[in-house]
């Protein structure tokens, strides 16, 4: 596995394909990072929303397969918000039925805020599960995958 820089839209617009209620180019001005094995894009995280004055942002993510998950692609991926950028926040927020990410998220270390209620108007009565990292866990996180 290898991460893929410097193609920011494509891989914003795959991610974005994968997301029901995202879709290619929804999700405006953002940072991608894609994750390749061979000639084949397997994930993709996209940071978006970002307030700079308040240090913090949001990803959104998808994959073909759990695969992809390496200590060295989950190291890298998450370098971008909190070395690169020094955001102290990341915010990622999935349907509360989404199981595969909502277990992904728990397992890197996301505390679960809370919930926004049918949030995704593609699906009635779906709901946002609300998810963060703050810098200070971050950190922790990259202890343990060393």
């Amino acid at each position: 596995m290898e991460l893929l820089f410097g193609y920011d839209a494509a891989v914003a617009d795959w991610v974005g394909a994968r997301i029901q209620h995202v879709g290619a180019g929804g999700f405006g001005p953002c940072v991608a990072v894609g994750v390749v094995r061979g000639d084949d894009l397997v994930a993709g995280a996209v940071f978006h929303n970002e307030i700079k004055a308040y240090g913090i942002g949001e990803m959104s993510f998808a994959a073909t397969s759990p695969r992809w998950a390496t200590r060295a692609t989950i190291r890298g991926i998450l370098a971008i918000p909190f070395v690169q950028y020094r955001w102290r926040r990341l915010t990622a927020i999935t349907p509360h039925d989404n199981h595969r990410a909502t277990k992904l998220l728990e397992g890197l270390g996301f505390k679960r805020e809370g919930v926004a209620r049918e949030m995704f108007s593609s699906r009635p009565k779906v709901h946002g599960a609300i998810y963060s990292m703050m810098a200070r866990e971050h950190a922790a996180l990259m202890e343990r995958l060393k």
